[in-house]
């Protein structure tokens, strides 16, 4: 049986409210178009935006578009910006009649190895996105390609470290005495070859869900990487990404993130960062959040790692 734990529904909001003076040159805003078709980008994409690609692995990317209007066949316009040497082709966003969803691909067959790209598509005709709506009418996109080498241990040739995980107990209780609120599984850690100490690992395994849930709780599990940048080991982080996992239905897919200024509009402190101490890593209590994407709580960030356990050991690394 599982409990989802009202921990602390805190809202980073992160925003600086600025001080103004009345506008005493008052000038109405533009009408909205009362026959726009309210195209946008859903703001959880099954593909993520900052790409990373082993070469000859991957040449284009899949993303959803959705609308509120679907009366008509469309084709929306598209602005792209920020495409130098023209190295993403974005293909048309194309709506049948009465479709509120589509996919579109964006192509990139002439990126270079090491090098990172840039591509922001906006939707700013206002026959096709809201002017003052919520919904997000751009998509900034970003791609490496990268190899990925297998860390191993020089010493023993160990090719597995362990990952233990201190977020999903904070999110939920599991009464099962099976359960174990902070699961640990070994698995192989891959680090970029051109970016040493950044690291990726497919961590939210149904392994470490069983162990976690001790096989009473229903989840879903897209197989995703873990990502975990300690380039420089005094000042680690998880850059904003998805878990993969879906643990309640209602809630949609998890997304972590370290609270660093990497991820969020903030102030750098020492204690926001974890380390890497002899092939050990560490992050700090509450240093991590954690957002679910669908339902009342979407959009809110939730502490994890409230017990500081949180803990990634390289291949032949001790404590």
């Amino acid at each position: 049986m599982k409990t989802f734990k009202h921990i602390l529904p805190f809202l980073l909001a992160l925003l600086v409210l600025a001080g103004c003076e009345d506008d005493v040159n008052y000038t109405q805003g533009t009408a909205e178009n009362p026959d726009c078709y309210g195209v946008y980008f859903p703001k959880k994409q099954a593909t993520r935006t900052d790409l990373e690609f082993e070469p000859g692995t991957q040449t284009e990317a899949t993303y959803t578009v959705k609308r509120r209007n679907t009366v008509d066949p469309i084709v929306v316009p598209v602005v792209v910006k920020s495409n130098v040497e023209n190295i993403f082709v974005v293909e048309p966003i194309a709506f049948d009649a009465g479709e509120d969803e589509t996919t579109f691909t964006i192509s990139f067959p002439g990126a270079q190895m090491g090098t990172t790209y840039t591509c922001d598509i906006n939707i700013e005709d206002p026959r096709y996105a809201s002017i003052y709506g919520a919904d997000k009418v751009n998509l900034s996109i970003s791609l490496v390609l990268a190899k990925w080498e297998l860390v191993t241990d020089e010493k023993t040739g160990e090719t597995k470290g362990r990952y233990r995980d201190d977020i999903l107990g904070n999110f939920a209780s599991i009464n099962n005495p099976n359960a174990n609120p902070n699961p640990e599984i070994e698995l192989e850690i891959y680090e970029r070859s051109d970016k040493k100490g950044y690291y990726r690992m497919k961590a939210y395994t149904p392994e470490l869900m069983n162990i976690f849930a001790g096989g009473q709780v229903n989840h879903e599990n897209r197989n995703v990487w873990t990502y975990v940048d300690a380039s420089d080991p005094n000042k680690v982080y998880y850059p904003y990404q998805s878990t993969g996992l879906t643990l309640f239905a209602d809630m949609g897919e998890w997304y972590i993130a370290s609270q660093t200024p990497e991820n969020f509009a903030m102030d750098e402190s020492a204690g926001q960062y974890g380390t890497l101490k002899n092939g050990v890593i560490t992050f700090p209590a509450q240093g991590i959040v954690l957002e679910p994407s669908e339902g009342e709580y979407a959009g809110k960030f939730f502490y994890a790692n409230a017990n500081g356990l949180q803990r990634i050991m390289l291949p032949g690394a001790r404590v």
